[in-house]
């Protein structure tokens, strides 16, 4: 089995975590989001003080030495965010997470990262569902080079080639992980 979790929680319950792990847990999806805390901060998204990527490095080998896979949710794009952030964020993935599920910022109505967007006359959409493949700000699109640049070394890496190669459960894995990247380029570019 396996669940959502928070990075903070990890952090803040291993003994539960491991008691989950004895119990089946098999994968858990971390919402590591940024290893920026000013974007955490800014558009309250968790606990900013313990953001990073070493921050994140230590619930990753925690997770990992309790035999669970982490799918790292991951988000560039926020309002403000430079293009060398968000590449920073998305290159350092692979230190923290056994598969990156990378998503261009979404401000959901009722969040401050909303009532910002439209302040700042950002909102290229108005959204009252999560849609992953649709660019709702508008100053995003330089960031999507970034997030381009990024699958196509992912679909490329020899690590992860070879693990679908040895390791046959993965592949459904993979095989989704492809699908979602590809429908989003399609779609966000």
């Amino acid at each position: 089995w396996g669940g959502f979790f928070r990075h903070d929680y990890i952090r803040a319950n291993h003994g539960l975590i491991k008691e989950a792990a004895a119990s089946g847990l098999k994968f858990a999806c971390v919402g590591f989001e940024s290893v920026e805390g000013s974007d955490l901060k800014q558009f309250n998204k968790g606990n900013p003080a313990a953001v990073g990527a070493q921050t994140y490095e230590e619930e990753y080998r925690f997770l990992k030495s309790s035999g669970v896979t982490v799918f790292g949710f991951i988000v560039i794009g926020y309002p403000g965010q430079s293009q060398a952030a968000a590449i920073k964020t998305i290159e350092n993935a692979h230190r923290f997470c056994d598969y990156p599920v990378v998503t261009v910022y979404k401000p959901l109505p009722g969040t401050a990262g909303y009532r910002r967007t439209k302040q700042d006359g950002l909102l290229a959409k108005d959204m009252f569902y999560h849609d992953s493949f649709t660019v709702a700000v508008r100053w995003t699109r330089p960031i999507l080079a970034a997030y381009n640049k990024f699958f196509l070394r992912y679909l490329a890496n020899p690590v992860r080639l070879l693990r679908i190669l040895l390791i046959p459960r993965l592949r459904p894995v993979e095989t989704a992980i492809i699908t979602w990247f590809g429908l989003g380029l399609a779609r966000a570019n």
